[in-house]
């Protein structure tokens, strides 16, 4: 019994080693488990925080690539892993659309995002448009880790939005992977979107819809950068916002051109017009809104430049250099006397669409960048250098007008008979002809540069030589290749809807007769009237103005008398600050200096008013500082004349100053680059009864004229203000319309592709 307990005793011993050896060994194995898997959740955290550090680079680099500063960038090594090019993850959408079922929309941007993608088990980083984001696999959030540069801010007191983007291509993967900068494309303001531009009007919404795996923290972005709330489509990824235009689309409430005139205008010798937003003095102003308005005939000369829209109600008639950089219309009635005349050795430039309600001569040398839409016929000799767009013609070209396009980019289509003949210098057109009546083609006449391209007339079409068209061929009715002696040849298919007679050469299959297959008819649109609106007079403003400030102002605290004498501010120090003042006239003509004006008129506690009964005369500096306005009503004339004359506000901003005159008064900016900077407001009850405005020798406005330009030349230029579309010349608060949050009054988007290598 003994020696039982023993060997009992001695078991037991046994098995508590072997079993503290299994706990040993046990414990050390999770030991070394778990600070195995902490050591690996320990790698993966650092290798995704260098990862991350890496996208943010990249972020930084790419954005000097948007600038232009850089025009290439590696993807940093991740060390355990590599970046992933995907063009094709992620798009972008934006569109202004209006509200009021005209549907002059357009898409500005319609493209895939791309990406560079990191992904690490669980977790995915990438870069895209702009931003870098981050979420884990599975997970419905991602997060923000950088945003895209999106900027909602004011400027000249409107809304601005602005939406620099950038779009990645191709598909790479791997070590010593870059990203090439491969072009940057500015997206709008641009001429693709004619029938909108800054600023948007209220029957205008902006439309932003991106759809990506990271549309949740795209939201974000757009929350936090620009203040909207966006709209979530979770079921297909996609995020949205809309946001309304600013500025009141009502007729004539707001300045929105740089000239509007009630009389025929000429601009001569160099005249420029072009626009603003922000401070203009610090360089030569190069914005697209400058608009003219000539309620009139349009008659420029020697070189004129008008960066914006060009509407003239008469006809035009141009010598020598114009070039327009918006939208051009004209108007007219065809066959009822002088036609629009695009004349001159050295050809016009159009980069805009172009339209007239009017026949239309060109000479040689003239370019039209988008489409020519002509309302009556070509007349006269036809000899554009160059249309980028199609070529609409209602009236088609008639018998005897020699045609040398020497290039149609696009198709022509003519509402009536054409004829296309030329001196020897065939016409280049690059895409097809299609005709509502009969097609002439002579005298080696078309070139079609399409392998593809198609001829259409719904009558007959006639083939003479020698001449070898290159097209297929569908008519209507008969088809004539010849006649006899001749050597025409149709290097292509011939459909005709009755017969073809043809003692030339046709190279394609023939078809003829009632199962012919029909000819495609024109597709011709309406041709839109030119439209100015001018805003009312300010006679009646000048009238209750002078009433009340002559009863009530402040001149008893101001140096009137010396601001209504000839240099008279030489020796006195000339300020009037905020209220109201009644002069009989105001002449600064001595006295100022760079650095100290000879009047300044201080806005800083409110809003300057002063009426002058007689002349306002200007040949020294004049500053408005502060934040308000200063409007001038007068009853006489306005001069500012000689180098000194200057008169400034704050950054340029031409809302802060305004002179109102009868339209009877006479304004002349002249002798020696005079600058003024505000709206000269002299518009007039009919048309050409507004005030007459002279600008010449190196004359500058910075803002607008309103009333009748009845001299512009010798290097004058208007720089328009942009903020002054959102004024309305007689509120006093300057706004026109209701604002909210939720609106944008200057909308900027640019594109830049960069695409991947290894």
């Amino acid at each position: 019994m003994g020696n039982f307990q023993l060997w009992d005793r001695g078991q037991s011993s046994v098995l508590g080693v072997a079993l503290l050896f299994a706990i040993v060994i046990s414990v050390s194995a999770s030991v070394v488990l778990i600070g195995t898997q902490a050591l690996d959740q320990r790698e993966r955290a650092t290798a995704m925080e260098g990862a991350t550090a890496s996208f943010q680079q990249l972020d930084a680099d790419l954005s000097r690539v948007a600038t232009g500063s850089q025009q290439q960038v590696s993807v940093p090594d991740l060390g355990d892993g590599a970046a992933t090019v995907q063009g094709d993850r992620g798009h972008v959408t934006i569109q202004l659309n209006t509200t009021d079922g005209s549907n002059d929309n357009c898409t500005v941007v319609d493209a895939d995002l791309g990406r560079v993608v990191y992904e690490q088990s669980d977790r995915v980083l990438a870069y895209q448009g702009g931003g870098v984001f981050a979420r884990s696999d599975g997970a419905a959030n991602s997060t923000v880790l950088s945003a895209p540069e999106f900027q909602y801010q004011s400027r000249n007191g409107r809304p601005t939005l602005s939406m620099p983007l950038i779009l990645v291509e191709g598909r790479s993967s791997g070590g010593d992977l870059s990203l090439q900068r491969a072009s940057r494309q500015a997206r709008f303001p641009a001429e693709s979107c004619s029938a909108v531009s800054n600023p948007i009007v209220e029957n205008y919404n902006v439309t932003v819809t991106i759809q990506s795996e990271f549309y949740r923290s795209w939201g974000q972005a757009i929350d936090d950068q620009v203040g909207l709330t966006p709209e979530y489509d979770h079921s297909n990824d996609e995020v949205t916002i809309e946001i309304g235009g600013d500025v009141s689309a009502s007729s004539g409430n707001t300045i929105d051109g740089a000239i509007s005139t009630q009389s025929d205008l000429g601009i001569t010798n160099f005249g420029r017009l072009d626009s603003y937003s922000g401070s203009p003095y610090s360089g030569p102003p190069t914005g697209q809104s400058a608009h003219v308005g000539v309620d009139g005939d349009f008659d420029p000369t020697s070189d004129p430049e008008i960066r914006g829209d060009l509407n003239v109600t008469g006809t035009i008639d141009t010598t020598n250099t114009l070039e327009v950089h918006g939208r051009t219309v004209a108007g007219g009635t065809p066959g009822s006397g002088p036609v629009d005349t695009l004349g001159g050795g050295s050809g016009n430039t159009f980069h805009g669409n172009f339209s007239t309600t009017d026949d239309l001569h060109v000479d040689s040398g003239h370019e039209f960048e988008s489409d020519l839409l002509i309302g009556g016929a070509a007349s006269g000799d036809f000899r554009p250098a160059r249309i980028g767009g199609d070529l609409y013609v209602h009236g088609g070209i008639p018998s005897g007008v020699y045609t040398d396009v020497s290039e149609l980019q696009g198709s022509l289509h003519a509402g009536d008979d054409t004829y296309v003949s030329s001196w020897g210098t065939s016409n280049h057109v690059h895409g097809d002809v299609y005709v509502d009546g009969d097609l002439y083609l002579r005298g080696q006449s078309v070139t079609f540069h399409d392998p593809d391209a198609e001829v259409h007339a719904t009558g007959d079409v006639y083939v003479k030589g020698p001449d070898t068209v290159t097209a297929d061929v569908y008519a209507g009715e008969d088809v004539h290749v010849g006649p006899d002696g001749q050597s025409p040849e149709v290097d292509g298919d011939v459909h005709a809807g009755d017969a073809i007679h043809n003692s030339g050469t046709i190279t394609g299959t023939t078809e003829q007769g009632p199962s012919a297959t029909d000819p495609t008819p024109p597709t011709v649109p309406a041709v839109s009237s030119p439209t100015v609106d001018v805003p009312p007079s300010a006679s009646s403003a000048i009238a209750s103005n002078k009433t009340e400030i002559s009863s009530t102002n402040n001149n008893s605290d101001a140096p009137i008398a010396a601001i209504e004498s000839e240099n008279g501010c030489d020796a006195t120090d000339c300020e009037l600050e905020s209220g109201r003042y009644d002069l009989d006239e105001l002449q600064i003509t001595d006295g100022g200096t760079a650095s100290d004006p000879a009047l300044e008129l201080d806005t800083s506690d409110g809003d300057i008013e002063i009426f002058v009964e007689n002349k306002v005369w200007i040949k020294d500096r004049i500053e408005v500082t502060g934040e308000n306005d200063v409007r001038i009503y007068t009853k006489g004339d306005m001069t500012v004349e000689s180098n000194s004359a200057n008169v400034s506000t704050p950054d340029g901003d031409a809302s802060q100053l305004w002179v109102y005159l009868e339209p009877d008064a006479t304004v002349e900016l002249k002798a020696g680059n005079p600058v003024f900077t505000g709206v000269i407001y002299g518009a007039g009850p009919g048309a050409g009864s507004g005030a007459e405005v002279y600008l010449t020798n190196y004359a500058e406005v910075y803002g607008a004229v309103v009333g009748d330009i009845t001299g512009f030349n010798s290097n004058a230029a208007i720089h328009y203000d942009e903020g002054l579309a959102a004024r309305s010349p007689f509120d006093s608060d300057g706004i026109s319309g209701d604002r909210s949050a939720d609106t944008v009054a200057y909308f900027h988007v640019s594109t830049t592709t960069v695409e991947a290598s290894n």
